[in-house]
Order: C-alpha cells, then sequence, then structure tokens
C-alpha cells in the first residue's frame, strides 16, 4: 500500500507539473526558501550524471533502478511482518523508485520541480520519488538500528 501511495503522489504531481508550467519555469512559493521549478533530468538524483553521454546513462541508470527493486523486493520477503515500520519504509522506498523508472523508460529524463535553497546555497531540485527514496531509507535503517535489535 505504501508503495502505491508513493507512486500515485509521485505521477500526480508530476501530471500536475507537466500540465501547469513550462519547462524551467519556476514559481515562488516561500520566499527566499522554497519554489517550484519544472525541471527534467536526464541523470540520477540530485542531478548526478546529469552531464554524462545520454548514450550509456540512461540504460545504466535503468539498470541500476531494476536492481535496487529487486533488492527492495528481496528486503521486503525476509523481513518479518510484524516489523511494520521497516516494511511501510520498503514500500516508500519501492514506490519511489517505480516513480523514477517509469520517467526515465517512458521519455528517458526524470522530472524534478522541489526547489529549495537559502541565501547562497541551493539544494538541487527533486520530486517527490526522490524525497520518498531519501526519507523511506532513513526510516528503513534507523528501524534496524534502534527497533529491531
Amino acid at each position: 500500500m505504501a508503495a502505491l501511495l508513493t507512486v500515485a503522489a509521485d505521477r500526480l504531481t508530476k501530471i500536475w507539473i507537466v500540465r501547469n508550467f513550462f519547462l524551467y519555469q519556476s514559481q515562488e512559493v516561500i520566499e527566499g526558501f522554497f519554489r517550484i521549478t519544472y525541471l527534467l533530468n536526464r541523470g540520477a538524483a540530485f542531478g548526478i550524471l546529469s552531464e554524462g553521454n545520454v548514450s550509456w546513462v540512461r540504460p545504466f541508470l535503468i539498470l541500476i533502478s531494476l536492481f535496487a527493486l529487486f533488492l527492495i523486493a528481496y528486503l521486503a520477503v525476509i523481513t518479518e511482518e510484524n516489523q511494520y515500520i521497516s516494511r511501510i519504509s520498503l514500500g516508500v522506498i519501492l514506490g519511489g523508485a517505480i516513480g523514477n523508472l517509469f520517467d526515465r523508460v517512458i521519455q528517458g529524463r526524470v522530472i524534478d520541480f522541489l526547489d529549495f535553497y537559502l541565501r547562497g546555497y541551493h539544494w538541487p531540485p527533486f520530486n517527490i520519488a526522490d524525497a520518498a527514496i531519501t526519507v523511506g531509507v532513513f526510516v528503513f535503517i534507523i528501524s534496524q538500528l534502534v527497533l529491531n535489535k
């Protein structure tokens, strides 16, 4: 269920961005801190490999995503049913991985739009799938270290 909700949130926000923004259009949400900016990222999370040769980057990232999907599925199978937090976090990670894989397979790029900055510091733009993967991994690690001794 967590994976399905994450994929839905990712797809719906990306569809909204494409329908309501032009590529590179930016809208200030919280002045000096956050804006929505429609970007296409042909690289990995946070723009890693975006400057690389497109001919090898896309297939490489698709393979990495598929490997991650199998790894997440394996972890979900071996995680005990009573480890709810671990299982939910794996679902959120899975949903994020599916969301970005969908973009990469369909259009060769991932839609990014969450754009945070503060004074001269700027975090690379990202999307709901990236946030889900990041938060899911953090929660899964914490749950394994703290809750499942």
